[in-house]
């Protein structure tokens, strides 16, 4: 005598992994006048399985190249564009450090993280070469 089962389904539990694309990992300034000046840094795509983590660190504002005194203010912020940075409100440098954004990838299509540089030079500030780095981790998980 044969009893008739229902269909049994079996969802494969995958490992969080994450295939990420980021547009730019330099920027370069040119700067001839003093004035508060924007731009898009990086845009940030991903996609696979889990929760991207994207976590910044050694962000610092722009100093002269050669040890030379002199500093230029930076600032990020992030948004679809750029009037959007500015409603979120504008991160300085230091204050970058430590945070971190997050990309769900069970959506469909993951919103991209755009993020956007400000910085403000001043009259006081003469002409020379600045330079800053910043690290960007991603770290993804199941959760």
């Amino acid at each position: 005598h044969q009893v008739p089962l229902d269909p049994i389904y079996i969802k494969s539990v995958e490992e969080p992994h994450a295939d990420v694309s980021v547009t730019a990992s330099r920027l370069d300034w040119r700067v001839q006048k003093p004035g508060t000046y924007a731009v898009l840094a990086t845009k940030i795509t991903a996609s696979g399985i889990g929760k991207l983590s994207i976590q910044f660190s050694e962000f610092e504002n722009l100093s002269k190249v050669g040890g030379a005194s002199g500093t230029i203010e930076a600032s990020y912020g992030f948004g679809d564009n750029l009037a959007a940075a500015e409603a979120a409100g504008w991160i300085s440098a230091a204050d970058l450090n430590n945070k971190a954004r997050y990309i769900d990838l069970s959506e469909p299509d993951p919103i991209p993280v755009l993020m956007w540089s400000k910085i403000s030079v001043g009259d006081e500030v003469s002409s020379a070469e600045y330079e800053s780095t910043g690290v960007i981790t991603f770290i993804v998980s199941n959760n």
